[in-house]
């Protein structure tokens, strides 16, 4: 037996993920759903209405009465529009706001609030909430509601979900219902991601528990057989997402205590220990192939599961297994080919120094120049001074002369997800790009001389398997003379780099790395920021931080690092 009709109950859907900067003016059509596998569409014989709405945005006391029956005055919201929806006879309509917020750490967001009205009174209030400025290549589209003679469909262009409405208000079409789990099978694993968040707001916001039990349960089946599949073909990455959502279904179904829970939750169980014995096969072979960047991101991966498995067989095992491969790996990072003979400390910094790699617009803080290390002094603009790094004698005050080309400028951007592009704008007010779209890995700076003069390092993600066997790729190494430069992140002759302060990375092997301290006394987190090696190799300053919870005033102490080549 249904319950009574459902009236002004909030309908909240986090679009959380990532999205595009939201665009207020009204839609002057609804849209024909998509053909490529969608999810949910209307039922064959009440298409989505194809002729333009009517819209008429509100304005002054009609706008805050809205506002005051939707409980929405708290929020800063912009503009406001009610359109026609045809849903019912009678009076139906579709009020659009667009508002904007702020979550916790401060970041902006955009919100797109629909509710649908029949005869003055409001049945739900849909929310699309989604960042005003995503990670570039991460966007995702606007959600849509469209509206059609008894019911309406909402989400996302690909996999709307569709809605019936009655005298008890709104609930899920049955029709759609019975094509669930072939739609379902049929869609990407990008389309099940948006499918699950809408699943969510609708039993939040409709209290129709009986048919969002068995489409949780649908979804949750398709994303078991999926891992599965991905397991048989020894692909962890794509089994490891699609578990990451299975996960969190099954969560919500038993804490719900779903009928079906407790037999999905051992099909799920048998797929989590198949994946983590896989991934821990191929930190093995990673290992044996001296690749411990690969190793160490399947460990990383494997050790997250095991924190939250329970203490018993044969999760104790595989953690046993995995902190072997992980001693294993610190071993091989402590045998760094490079290390330190002596340390100096010849000087104090007032504030974060930047280094030639940095490309500041103003010139670096700190660069060599031959054998001398060259500091400028924040507290005299303009001026510099210059230690010998052999004598560790300071020369007295002089000109600021940055070793940088002035007016040219190089710059790291990823214009989509995981790619990467070098831009290097020139005094005359052009630039000139070197492209690397097809990418798949960080562009780093590792070297920096003057005009077009650089070194970049493209960095394979560590847990890419498709690159295993190919070492990093290394641009202008052969054409930029490290003796002649301003210092780099470039060490042993051109076959180490920094990746980091306390890592250091082959040039021209793939997966090598090693940890590096400095060993200086009293400084257990080492260096700041990556050390600058001197155009010799002999040397390399390193900026100690300094403050603490006692002094948390910002100073760097400049310490000259003697290198030694294994």
């Amino acid at each position: 037996m249904k319950p009574a009709r459902l009236l002004a109950l909030p309908l909240l859907l986090c679009a959380c993920a990532t999205s595009s900067p939201r665009s207020p003016a009204p839609r002057a059509a609804d849209t024909t759903p998509p053909t490529e596998q969608p999810l949910p569409a209307a039922p064959p014989e009440a298409p989505a209405a194809s002729a333009p709405r009517e819209t008429r945005e509100l304005a002054g006391e009609e706008k805050e009465k809205v506002l005051g029956r939707l409980d929405l005055l708290d929020q800063e919201v912009d503009r406001v529009w009610l359109e026609s929806c045809p849903l019912a006879p009678g009076r139906s309509e579709l009020l659009r706001a667009s508002a904007g917020t702020f979550d916790e750490g401060g970041l902006p967001w955009d919100i797109e609030l629909y509710a649908p009205r029949l005869d003055g009174e409001v049945l739900a209030v849909f929310e699309d909430r989604r960042r005003r400025y995503p990670p570039q290549g991460e966007e995702e589209p606007p959600w849509e509601v469209r509206c059609r003679p008894g019911g309406l469909d909402l989400g996302y262009p690909d996999d709307l979900v569709a809605l019936h409405l009655d005298e008890n208000g709104l609930w899920f079409d049955p029709r759609w219902g019975r094509e669930l789990p072939a739609r379902l099978d049929r869609a990407s694993d990008a389309t099940l991601a948006h499918f699950d968040a809408v699943l969510v707001a609708v039993r939040k916001g409709t209290g129709v528990d009986t048919d969002a039990d068995e489409a949780a349960e649908a979804l949750l089946r398709v994303l078991l057989a999926r891992a599965e599949r991905s397991l048989r073909a020894a692909k962890p990455s794509d089994a490891g997402a699609v578990l990451d959502r299975a996960r969190e279904v099954l969560s919500r179904a038993s804490k719900e205590e779903a009928p079906w829970a407790s037999s999905l939750q051992a099909r799920a169980r048998a797929a989590e220990l198949a994946l983590l014995r896989l991934r821990l096969t191929e930190a093995e072979q990673a290992l044996d192939a001296e690749n411990d960047l690969l190793a160490g991101a399947r460990l990383d991966a494997v050790h997250a599961t095991l924190s939250a498995a329970p203490a018993e067989e044969p999760w104790t095992s595989l953690g046993a297994r995995a902190s072997a491969l992980s001693g294993r790996v610190a071993a091989a990072r402590a045998r760094a080919p490079l290390w330190v003979a002596a340390r100096h400390k010849v000087g104090r910094l007032s504030s974060f120094p930047s280094v030639p790699t940095d490309d500041p617009e103003d010139g670096p803080d700190l660069f060599w120049r031959g054998g001398e290390l060259c500091v400028r002094q924040t507290e005299r603009a303009g001026r510099m001074r210059c230690v010998d790094a052999a004598t560790r004698r300071w020369k007295g005050r002089e000109p600021y002369v940055s070793p940088l080309s002035g007016g040219w400028q190089l710059s790291v951007e990823e214009p989509a997800k995981h790619q990467w592009r070098i831009l290097l704008s020139i005094p005359e007010g052009g630039a000139k790009q070197w492209n690397h779209l097809d990418w798949p890995g960080h562009l780093r700076v590792v070297a920096r001389g003057r005009e077009y003069d650089f070194v970049i390092v493209a960095e394979r993600p560590a847990g890419d398997t498709s690159t295993v066997d190919a070492p990093p790729r290394v641009e202008g190494l052969e054409s930029h003379d490290l003796a002649r430069g301003p210092g780099s992140l470039l060490a042993g002759g051109g076959e180490l780099y920094f990746a980091a302060p306390d890592e250091l990375r082959a040039t021209h092997v793939e997966g090598r790395s090693w940890r590096f301290s400095p060993g200086i006394p009293d400084a257990p987190k080492g260096c700041a920021r990556e050390p600058l090696v001197s155009p010799d190799g002999k040397w390399a300053a390193c900026a100690v931080d300094l403050s603490s919870e006692a002094d948390p005033r910002e100073a760097y102490a400049l310490w000259l690092l003697e290198l030694v080549r294994e």
